[in-house]
């Protein structure tokens, strides 16, 4: 299909992609997607947010984006308008992302079958290597003596799970995820919570969906909505809390590696390669190295389920 002339009216821009809303000949609104990144990486994204969508729709989900157009060669894809708002971090929004949650997973233990999400964690040892590839990959991208101090303090974190047999122990629990799971992936839309972004989803342990919900900087949900996400999703996956509180020191440090990339690419944006190193170690990287050092040292990790909690505390 070749959707023809759009007239664009304005642009949002995200983390991985920006949102063109258009306006076709017979009035028709959409939403153009550019991914960010190399060649190698937009195709990526965008062949599984296509094949992730083809999949759920397939599946009977409907509160997600009506595909128009897929344009590989322009390294885009386009989809229906979704009019609306993201919805606050509240109890209607927490009890949208169960009942996702609940679907999905329903349709992975009904034997629906898809690909590892991107980036999918099933045991310690790999989320380890995945935190070591990106620590590599930033010393390659900005090779500074002090982001080598910056990827040894991790590697230092890292290392204190080197001899730890829970490395090597697989995650049983498993579900669809969407690996980016929030209100900021959400449109509230005439009484319906859609769900968007769909360029990592797949296959993932319960560990890490559940992990990275809790590490999520963008998590704004309070405690009591907290718990009740961690109860509910207990029933959903019949899983524990018990066998993630070992690994969300790991996680945490995946998130800092995350959060120095995204804090270096921006500066990049704005200085060049005149990278302001003050700037990077006051980042969201270095409270999460700080938020691993304080699950380490607590007995109870409850007292702060998330991130965003700690954060708020340590910066009062």
């Amino acid at each position: 299909m070749r959707i023809g002339k759009v007239f664009i009216s304005n642009e949002l821009l995200g983390g991985n992609s920006s949102v063109l809303r258009g306006v076709l000949n017979d009035g028709t609104i959409v939403a153009i997607k550019r991914y960010k990144g190399g060649h190698e990486r937009v195709s990526r994204m965008l062949s599984r947010e296509h094949e992730a969508i083809t999949f759920l729709h397939k599946n009977g989900v409907l509160n997600i984006p009506e595909l128009l157009e897929v344009r590989p060669d322009l390294g885009l894809i386009v989809f229906r308008w979704i009019e609306g708002t993201t919805p606050p971090a509240n109890h209607e929004s927490m009890n949208a992302i169960l009942d996702m949650s609940s679907v999905l997973n329903e349709m992975y233990v009904c034997g629906s079958r898809f690909e590892n999400a991107i980036d999918a964690g099933f045991s310690g040892g790999e989320i380890e290597s995945q935190i070591l590839n990106r620590t590599q990959q930033m010393q390659a991208s900005y090779p500074f003596e002090w982001i080598d101090d910056v990827c040894n303090q991790i590697n230092e974190r890292l290392g204190k799970f080197g001899s730890d047999p829970r490395r090597s122990h697989v995650f049983q629990r498993r579900t669809f995820s969407f690996s980016d799971l929030g209100t900021h992936n959400i449109i509230y839309s005439d009484n319906r919570f859609n769900f968007i972004d769909f360029e990592f989803f797949g296959l993932d342990s319960v560990n890490k969906l559940v992990g990275d919900f809790l590490l999520h900087p963008r998590n704004d949900f309070n405690e009591f909505e907290i718990t009740r996400f961690i109860e509910i999703s207990t029933k959903i996956f019949k899983w524990s809390l018990d066998e993630l509180k070992g690994f969300l020191p790991l996680l945490a440090l995946k998130w800092a590696v995350i959060a120095y990339g995204r804090t270096l690419k921006e500066l990049r944006l704005e200085s060049g390669n005149d990278l302001p190193k003050q700037k990077i170690m006051k980042s969201k990287g270095t409270l999460y190295l700080e938020y691993f050092d304080f699950l380490g040292s607590s007995r109870n990790i409850d007292e702060f389920t998330t991130f965003r909690a700690f954060e708020g505390k340590v910066r009062r």
